[in-house]
């Protein structure tokens, strides 16, 4: 799939921590309550990133520092009334096989993608025999789909949307913001409460 692809994961404050800091947010006026959740969550949402651009690299195979182009930290306004809620969000094609040099052999191509080893038999690079080093479509990997209309299709494979809401990644969001956002919350409370 060559198209563009999006996700997104949001970040906003459960029940639980609504529950747990009732008492400390209710004391407060309500926008100071919101500008310190606000940027909780903020917080929460660069930990985050943090967090999943590696775990999404790990997982993908797709190097680090493209993961992180590809990934967009969606922050709340702590001067505005708008909703608390912040998110990641990705936005990319899948990448072509031809991205994670593949190597060609009689059976077809290995690659490794998705943090393995991948086979595709079948698969092809070169025209003629595996060994000529005349690539048929700019050295992309391709197999023969036998249709009559563009019978040779590009292989693609992970994208970062994709990845960043499959386990292990989606995973790793979970436990990233559940874990910060409670204590960024807590330290922006108590910031609120020694200023008092």
């Amino acid at each position: 799939m060559s198209g563009v692809q999006k996700a997104s994961i949001s970040v906003r404050p459960a029940d639980d921590v609504l529950k747990r800091y009732g008492n400390m947010l209710g004391s407060v006026s309500g926008r100071e309550g919101h500008r310190a959740m606000a940027r909780a969550i903020n917080r929460t949402v660069v930990g985050a990133h943090v967090q999943v651009s590696r775990a999404v690299a790990k997982q993908s195979s797709i190097p680090l520092a493209e993961v992180r182009r590809s990934m967009k930290r969606k922050m709340v306004n702590p001067g505005s009334r708008g909703a608390l809620q912040g998110a990641l969000e990705a936005s990319s094609p899948a990448k072509p096989i031809r991205d994670f040099m593949p190597k060609q052999f009689a059976w077809g191509v290995r690659v490794k993608a998705w943090g393995k080893m991948q086979r595709y038999p079948g698969a092809f690079i070169f025209a003629g025999t595996f060994k000529s080093g005349k690539p048929v479509a700019k050295f992309h990997a391709l197999v023969n789909r036998r249709t009559a209309i563009n019978p040779l299709e590009i292989m693609y494979g992970p994208s970062v949307p994709q990845e960043m809401v499959r386990r292990p990644s989606s995973d790793v969001f979970e436990t990233t913001a559940y874990r910060i956002l409670p204590q960024r919350l807590h330290h922006e409370l108590g910031r609120l409460f020694r200023l008092k």
